[in-house]
């Protein structure tokens, strides 16, 4: 994987090993969480934005690993 290659992890139920929803991450390059659900038509997919700084519902949050 280079550096500007999204990030696609699967989430799997265990009793089936069913795919249940696939999200993509950015690399380090923007921000976009977009998830999907086999289930779901092609090409349709749930985008998850930030929230605007402005917003009462914004706070400042770091992520470790």
């Amino acid at each position: 994987m280079t550096m500007n290659e999204p990030i696609i992890e699967h989430l799997v139920r265990n009793s089936t090993s069913t795919v249940r929803w696939i999200i993509h991450r950015p690399g380090p390059k923007g921000w976009y969480i977009r998830i999907r659900s086999p289930s779901f038509p092609p090409g349709v997919f749930i985008p998850l934005i930030p929230v605007p700084s402005k917003s009462p519902l914004h706070s400042v949050v770091q992520v470790t690993h």
